[in-house]
């Protein structure tokens, strides 16, 4: 919510033509998420390794739900938007030569694969394979920054007609239902995940097959409840949006 404030700061300048310093300020913003995430993480020892770590608590409280440490991927995707909206104009070409889009792809999968696979090998070899601390640091930083640059070339790339087996897979109309209730989803997930792991009475083994259970409980357990949020709360508030912008 508090990132449509500091959305004007970038779109006002790249609507005036003001591009230069629209990125520039979209830069700043971003060095500004690295370093507060850097700095946070680094004066306080134990919170590197996220709710894993000694000092979980400051992480989450601090790290993981303030604004600052996760405005990156909101400020790339409002330039992603622009940038789209700019491209649909009429007679706009945004194809992309062949070899340059393989690159792209390619870059984009192995952004994607480094922010969820670098830190499995550290999980499962410790201790005889383990990052340093300020290994940590610097993933925790980063991480959101890069997933996020991955994510917006693939919308990019579906968006303009670069996407080729990617965007018709993502254009099947059974994603339709569930993309309507994926905002009801993000709301209620982080709740019934809390739920369920601070009702448990016993410790948790993280092996992967325990894991892709909980994942597949958690995420099917979300979207239930999407269900009901939708239907009670978001679907009748859209309708009174409508009545209004009439």
């Amino acid at each position: 919510m508090q990132f449509h404030i500091i959305a004007p700061l970038i779109l006002i300048p790249l609507v005036l033509n003001k591009i230069l310093i629209g990125i520039l300020i979209l830069v700043l913003l971003i060095l500004v998420n690295i370093i507060s995430t850097f700095l946070s993480l680094y004066y306080h020892p134990g919170s590197e390794l996220g709710i894993l770590g000694e000092n979980s608590q400051y992480f989450y409280e601090w790290v993981y739900i303030k604004p600052w440490t996760r405005s990156s991927p909101f400020l790339i995707g409002v330039f992603v938007g622009y940038i789209l909206f700019h491209h649909r104009k009429p007679g706009y070409n945004a194809k992309i030569r062949t070899i340059f889009n393989f690159l792209n792809w390619n870059i984009a999968q192995n952004l994607m694969g480094l922010c969820v696979f670098i830190v499995f090998s550290d999980l499962r070899l410790y201790p005889s394979f383990y990052f340093s601390r300020i290994d940590h640091i610097i993933y925790q930083s980063l991480s959101k920054v890069f997933w996020a640059l991955a994510v917006s070339y693939v919308i990019y790339a579906c968006e303009t007609k670069n996407g080729g087996f990617v965007a018709k897979f993502f254009s099947w109309k059974i994603f339709v239902p569930l993309s309507r209730l994926s905002y009801s989803a993000f709301l209620s997930h982080q709740t019934f995940i809390f739920y369920f792991y601070m009702t448990q009475k016993r410790l948790f083994h993280l092996q992967d097959i325990n894991l892709i259970y909980y994942y597949v409980g958690n995420l099917l357990g979300s979207y239930f409840i999407a269900v009901f949020l939708s239907l009670f709360v978001e679907a009748p508030f859209i309708g009174l949006q409508k009545i209004f912008i009439k």
